[in-house]
């Protein structure tokens, strides 16, 4: 079943709804959905469709010679002897009508090349396809190859595309339409736990309640998710032990280059070259707090690879051999104690998608957790979110958890903001989220800068169709 990426598909059918040449490039991370993506949109259309392999020149282009014989009713056998002689057969196939030839996997093939099949496609696109109507699409997983192939001067392909489309995880209303077989008491832990990606999401069964869903995707022999890692880390991370080694250290809380060299017994130079790639390939992100641009923080963007590194990579084995229950049984207090931390990315998430839409008073964007340690308050401020538009700015605090939320929390919120670094701002937006509620008392202290959000309204989106 497809769910959601409206956005996503509408940006691809305006661009085949004209009539000029289109050359582009889809990017993402691995398992973000762009095979899943291209796939819908080229339903009901001509199209050749190609996924390179890890393998030989020549097996390349074996295969995709095999696919444009069947188009062209060729003998199947026949392989063409140059890229040129096949790039031209798309000229002939496409018979000067809108047809798409996408490359999925395009590093693998790009990599496999000697001459470079970027030079091939150069110079296809200069002299023969740039006034056909032909729409070519490159796909491919290793983010910084895809973002330096069609970005760099150096490149061949350097202002030959006509769009460049990096794929994302789920809008926060898209993610819930994958749950909406599911209890509403456990949808909110399901997307604090799995997060935003389609593959995770998509994998879950309407069958099982959250605790089932975790323990066959984790904690059984076979379990899909055990081998998260190599599911999600691109070829782009060839050094596989040291990047286990940064990725469990960031995992286990350690968030800057020096407290990650300490704990791993590395250099910071060498530590800060692993994280360029990391983050580079969108696996970690690069984390600034509000105020303060030099106070950055690293952490790792994927919840599943978050928990694995920080609770399975040591007992993988033992999983794999039957001690699944025991382990489960272990890790289950964590499990919670991680829900409950993830809950606040849920309520950004839903947050920004609301500002995005424009259902919030200002376009507030982006939404950053604020931390100061010793402040003029005599105490330390920590504020999940804040977020400044002009002279107006958005407080953001969220808790999971069974108590109903009471009217102290909203008059800390208060306080946290009356700081000097905030005197300028003329307009406070107070969102209080709770999973479970606030106490009716809040009903005698409330104001109409005060918004208190509960599961039951975070969960209202899912009707969208």
């Amino acid at each position: 079943m497809f769910y959601g990426r409206d956005k996503d598909l509408k940006f691809l059918e305006d661009r085949w709804a004209g009539e000029r040449f289109e050359f582009g490039c889809i990017y993402g991370t691995r398992r973000i959905g762009k095979t899943t993506l291209i796939n819908k949109f080229l339903e009901n259309k001509e199209a050749i469709y190609f996924q390179a392999k890890e393998a030989s020149e020549l097996e390349n282009r074996r295969g995709l010679s095999r696919i444009i014989d069947k188009a062209m009713g060729y003998p199947v056998d026949y392989v063409f002897p140059t890229w040129d002689e096949l790039l031209d057969t798309l000229l002939n196939v496409s018979a000067g009508r809108r047809f798409a030839f996408v490359i999925d996997e395009y590093p693998y093939l790009s990599k496999s090349t000697k001459k470079g099949i970027s030079s091939y496609i150069q110079d296809f696109i200069d002299n023969k396809a740039k006034d056909s109507r032909l729409f070519i699409i490159l796909m491919g997983s290793n983010v910084s190859f895809m973002e330096k192939e069609l970005g760099n001067k150096k490149s061949p392909l350097y202002r030959r595309r006509t769009f460049s489309y990096k794929l994302g995880q789920l809008p926060y209303s898209e993610a819930l339409l994958f749950l909406n077989k599911f209890a509403d008491s456990e949808k909110l832990d399901y997307l604090s736990f799995f997060g935003f990606s389609p593959y995770y999401l998509s994998l879950l069964d309407a069958n099982k309640d959250f605790k089932g869903n975790v323990k066959s995707l984790l904690f059984q022999t076979g379990a899909t998710l055990l081998d998260a890692p190599d599911i999600i880390l691109s070829n782009g991370t060839r050094e596989r032990g040291i990047y286990n080694t940064v990725l469990s250290s960031i995992a286990r809380g350690k968030k800057t280059p020096s407290m990650i060299a300490g704990d791993i017994e590395f250099g910071a130079n060498e530590v800060s070259k692993y994280l360029k790639t990391l983050t580079e390939e969108e696996i970690v992100e690069r984390k600034t707090m509000y105020g303060s641009k030099r106070k950055i923080i690293y952490r790792i963007k994927d919840p599943v690879l978050e928990f694995f590194y920080n609770q399975l990579f040591d007992d993988v084995e033992r999983i794999r051999i039957g001690f699944g229950e025991v382990v489960f049984a272990e890790k289950e207090e964590f499990i919670h104690q991680f829900i409950s931390h993830k809950f606040e990315d849920v309520c950004i998430r839903y947050l920004e998608e609301q500002s995005l839409t424009g259902k919030l008073a200002k376009p507030y964007y982006p939404i950053e957790g604020l931390q100061i340690d010793n402040s003029e308050l005599g105490r330390s401020i920590e504020l999940d979110g804040v977020s400044r538009y002009r002279d107006s700015l958005l407080v953001v605090e969220c808790k999971y958890t069974e108590k109903k939320r009471i009217p102290k929390d909203y008059f800390d919120m208060k306080e946290d903001v009356s700081i000097k670094m905030f005197e300028e701002v003329k307009d406070f937006q107070f969102y209080l989220f709770a999973k479970n509620g606030f106490e009716k008392s809040f009903d005698k202290n409330s104001d109409q800068n005060l918004h208190l959000i509960d599961a039951a309204t975070m969960l209202r989106v899912s009707e969208i169709k």
